[in-house]
């Protein structure tokens, strides 16, 4: 329990201060509150009844507030009154009584603070470390739940961005990642590379081996296509029924490098277009170039790759 120096002003200042933590301080309040009444001539009968009735209000805003209550016994309009929690419960009525009297009355009380009660400081202790370990638990069940959240958050945004098939970027995903790509490039020196791929004669694989041979081919692209991207911000995409992208932190020459790759891995079964970032170039200008080399490789033959 806390007490603080009344100013030596006029009624209606603060004369003490609590902070209310344990039923006992509930009741040092009490006697304080009396004390103080029959200090400013109040009816110290009625004071009890209505400190009583103040009481049991606390004890309701002290578990609302979920730890210490604080309380103010203060003098104003020839009033003695109890505010908490936003709350005002007048305790008594009071005579008229100078500003130095007032002081007088909050010094005594102050020096009846609890730092003279061993048991009652034993108590606050006891009910703070309480409350601490309580907060603690709370606090890391909070913890918890967020990082469920987040995780469970990671795992749907993956999902969302995902193909199930392949487990590559979906058309979802390349269109977002593209944009960022494009504009990582613009404001930097790495160079960019997109290549886009399809799948040369995939109908006649479901037509002579059923669906079932299309989606077993389909996932070894897929494994193929995540096999050559190494740096974080590449990203290896399926775009539609047989069409996937990559897009790589790749010079021209590299990029090169992994298209024949791809074509090896695939025994010549896919068609490849590439084109490197331009300065200016917008997500649309970048995989429209790449696009046209892909059709002039389709054109050519196809299982080649073709740079715009």
């Amino acid at each position: 329990m806390d007490t603080e120096n009344a100013p030596s002003r006029a009624p209606g200042f603060v004369i003490v201060r609590l902070w209310i933590l344990v039923e006992a301080d509930l009741l040092r309040l009490a006697r304080l509150a009396l004390d103080a009444t029959r200090a400013c001539g109040g009816n110290v009968f009625r004071a009890a009844e209505n400190v009583s009735a103040v009481l049991a209000r606390m004890r309701e805003a002290r578990v609302t507030a979920g730890g210490a209550l604080e309380v103010r016994l203060m003098a104003g309009e020839q009033q003695l009154h109890l505010d908490f929690a936003e709350q005002c419960h007048v305790v008594s009525e009071m005579q008229a009584v100078e500003s130095d009297h007032l002081t007088r009355l909050a010094a005594r009380l102050r020096d009846e603070s609890e730092s003279r009660d061993a048991e009652l400081l034993w108590q606050r202790n006891r009910e703070a470390a309480r409350i601490a370990a309580a907060q603690a638990e709370a606090l890391e069940a909070l913890e918890k739940s967020l990082l469920e959240k987040r995780q469970a958050l990671a795992a749907a945004t993956l999902q969302a961005d995902t193909d199930p098939l392949t487990g590559l970027c979906n058309r979802r995903a390349y269109d977002a990642r593209l944009d960022q790509a494009v504009a990582q490039a613009d404001s930097s020196a790495r160079p960019l590379s997109l290549l886009l791929l399809d799948l040369d004669h995939f109908k006649d694989i479901n037509d002579s081996g059923g669906h079932g041979a299309g989606d077993r081919h389909l996932q070894h692209v897929g494994a193929v296509l995540r096999a050559v991207v190494s740096d974080p911000g590449d990203s290896a995409c399926r775009t539609g029924g047989d069409e996937f992208a990559l897009i790589m932190a790749a010079s021209l020459g590299q990029a090169l490098e992994v298209a024949q790759g791809v074509i090896r891995a695939l025994d010549a079964g896919v068609s490849i277009g590439v084109s490197l970032y331009r300065q200016g170039d917008t997500a649309q200008t970048l995989a429209g170039r790449a696009d046209q080399a892909l059709y002039r490789a389709k054109d050519a033959g196809r299982g080649r790759v073709m740079v715009a």
